[in-house]
């Protein structure tokens, strides 16, 4: 009776033999996975020390560009504020430049009337040939003698008449646009002129 005790005891003993062998071959298991999480754990820190040491970078460089901005914002305050301060001292050398014309106007003229500009009532060309032409010996015509103007009240001047002088100056091959600025003048002011009948 003993014999088949000791039987059964040492095949029970074996059982559990195994089973302790198998579940120390899971645990075995078990710590090899612990030991790769924590690899891959130890990984996934470095990772995120590599990433935060890039965010420090970015963030540092935005620092520097912030701090460029800022002074290059200085920097075009400044220029602006130059600009306006130069602007306001031209407007006051106008003001000061157009104060003074007027007060000239003013004393040549003996009052405070505003000055009025005329020319004599007639048109000029130069028919035949194109008003920028460089030519020294175009004539300058009488194209149109305005009713009721200067020259037309003095019956001396008549279409097609050669234009000579103004104010004793040769205008024969001048611009007309040049013409045109010895003539017109303040109202009332003489202009003197000197011509050919266009009828010769």
């Amino acid at each position: 009776g003993r014999l088949r005790v000791f039987g059964v005891e040492e095949s029970k003993a074996k059982g559990e033999l195994e089973s302790a062998r198998k579940e120390a071959g899971l645990l075995r298991t078990n710590v090899e996975d612990l030991k790769r999480q924590v690899r891959s754990l130890s990984e996934g820190e470095s990772e995120k020390e590599k990433e935060v040491s890039r965010l420090s970078r970015e963030q540092s460089d935005l620092r520097g560009s912030v701090s460029d901005l800022e002074k290059a914002l200085g920097v075009s305050r400044r220029e602006t504020k130059n600009a306006h301060e130069e602007h306001g001292r031209l407007v006051a050398e106008l003001s000061s430049v157009l104060s003074a014309t007027r007060k000239i106007h003013e004393s040549l003229l003996g009052s405070s009337q505003e000055v009025e500009y005329g020319g004599i009532g007639v048109k000029i060309e130069a028919p035949d040939q194109p008003l920028e032409a460089e030519d020294e010996d175009r004539d300058v015509r009488i194209a149109q003698v305005i009713a009721g103007g200067p020259a037309d009240l003095s019956g001396k001047i008549a279409v097609n008449d050669v234009l000579l002088e103004v104010h004793g100056r040769a205008v024969t091959g001048m611009e007309i646009g040049a013409i045109r600025a010895l003539i017109v003048g303040p109202s009332g002011t003489p202009v003197t002129i000197k011509g050919a009948s266009g009828s010769d």
